[in-house]
């Protein structure tokens, strides 16, 4: 039998030869680049000019953009778009398995179907860790050129200390666990669907428009609100906020929440894919 080390290195070779996964990764960073290179460029403009930002508004972007809320800004834009990076990946990595006919080949080779599945989650959680400390130097480093471009200062003393680097790694962490619950959900999605596209399509309709439909049912009320908090996108939001500069002041209530949604939507995320992955007809579903 093969060992489970080799599965997951073999995994983790397949995705990081993927032309999507570079294609992805090039993308969040051009994103980046253009979002902080369009900031930086509008806080060098004269005040004075036809066109230019009022002083109210330079210093609402100034300190958006720079040291110290800038990390915690750039931490939520980079962690957003790698998110949804993480969602197309998953959903491509077991989507394309059913579309290339791997999933049979693996499977007649003594791959079991559990290992097989868990191999490429576990591969696939490990490179959304990796991603979200990417995110992490990202913004640090988009942050640190922004302000040295603009004021020409590092403002080391913002961020040379203890409390900045628990922070950051706190944010690291709470960015991680998103990534990890939408990645799930996706390769899921993809899964029992034995489709990229619908894994895709539907797993970013509910990170995406989800977001939009719950703001309403908040609106509602308490009945609202109750019933938008039975969603993971809720839970996922309510524990970015955290890494606010200004963040919420929750009680133990509101962390068992979160976490009680988060443990619910994981193991549910699992165990859909394992059951409906050992019932699978895998002739009939590989094209």
């Amino acid at each position: 039998m093969t060992p489970f080390s080799t599965l997951v290195r073999v995994d983790r070779s397949r995705i990081l030869r993927r032309p999507m996964t570079w294609i992805l990764g090039i993308i969040v960073g051009g994103m980046t680049g253009l979002i902080y290179m369009s900031l930086a460029l509008v806080l060098l403009l004269p005040e004075d000019t036809e066109g230019g930002l009022s002083a109210q508004e330079s210093a609402d972007i100034r300190e958006l953009v720079i040291f110290p809320d800038g990390f915690s800004f750039g931490m939520s834009a980079i962690g957003g778009f790698a998110t949804i990076a993480m969602i197309i990946l998953a959903a491509g990595v077991f989507g394309s398995e059913f579309s290339w006919g791997t999933v049979r080949t693996s499977l007649m080779a003594g791959v079991s179907r559990d290992r097989f599945y868990a191999s490429k989650v576990t591969t696939l959680v490990a490179i959304a860790g990796l991603v979200a400390i990417i995110a992490a130097v990202l913004a640090f480093g988009a942050t640190l050129t922004v302000g040295l471009v603009v004021d020409q200062d590092l403002y080391a003393d913002e961020w040379l200390t203890g409390g900045f680097i628990l922070d950051a790694l706190l944010m690291i962490v709470r960015t991680f666990i998103a990534m990890a619950v939408w990645t799930l959900i996706a390769a899921t999605v993809a899964l029992v669907t034995h489709s990229l596209a619908a894994g895709v399509g539907v797993t970013l309709g509910a990170y995406i428009g989800g977001d939009i439909v719950f703001s309403l049912l908040r609106a509602a009320g308490d009945i609202g609100r109750w019933a938008a908090r039975l969603f993971p996108n809720e839970a996922v939001n309510a524990l970015l906020s955290m890494n606010n500069t200004d963040p919420p002041s929750y009680v133990a209530t509101d962390y068992l929440w979160i976490t009680a949604n988060l443990l619910f939507y994981t193991a549910a995320a699992i165990a859909i894919a394992i059951i409906s992955f050992r019932r699978m007809d895998i002739i009939a579903a590989s094209g």
